[in-house]
């Protein structure tokens, strides 16, 4: 019990020093706070005279904004949706439609696909671009920067991604 009482009358006088000098920061701070608002008129009276500085960097600011504006349009333009995520566009090389064929045409669900366009040229992996597995007798195909889920055996369309390649 002896040692409690002095560990306690030790702390407590540990701690008077620092109780005083708390108490002597609350006294002060009414000056502190007049030195304060002293200060902050002088930097509002300084700001005043440098206003036209301050200016030029807000264009310059916009225009960084402006091309930060063009920077995620440009990001948006490479993306694509599947399965209800937007994701970025894969950089590829160029794709040219097979022989015979035009490159230009419009292709929907349910639409047949010639089996040139199903070479094993065109064929997709679709393990390399998080394209789901194909169900079994279904491939992935690459039609200009779209991909096709199409049947093997006829070519039917049943799927499309676009945009998946820039």
């Amino acid at each position: 019990m002896k040692k409690i009482l002095t560990i306690s009358a030790v702390l407590s006088v540990l701690a008077m020093p620092a109780m005083a000098a708390s108490d002597n920061n609350k006294g002060n701070s009414g000056d502190r706070d007049r030195q304060e608002q002293s200060h902050s008129k002088q930097d509002t009276q300084k700001s005043k005279k440098q206003e036209p500085q301050k200016q030029e960097p807000q264009k310059s600011q916009k225009q960084d904004s402006h091309s930060q504006k063009n920077d995620k349009a440009q990001s948006s333009k490479r993306q694509y949706s599947y399965d209800g995520k937007r994701r970025d566009s894969y950089r590829a090389n160029a794709w040219k439609a097979p022989r015979g064929h035009d490159a230009k045409r419009h292709w929907h669900n349910g639409d047949k696909l010639p089996k040139n366009y199903r070479d094993r040229a065109y064929v997709v992996d679709y393990r390399a671009y998080n394209l789901n597995r194909p169900p079994y007798g279904y491939e992935w195909v690459r039609v200009s920067n779209s991909v096709f889920l199409v049947r093997q055996s006829n070519g039917v369309i049943s799927n499309i991604v676009f945009n998946l390649f820039y």
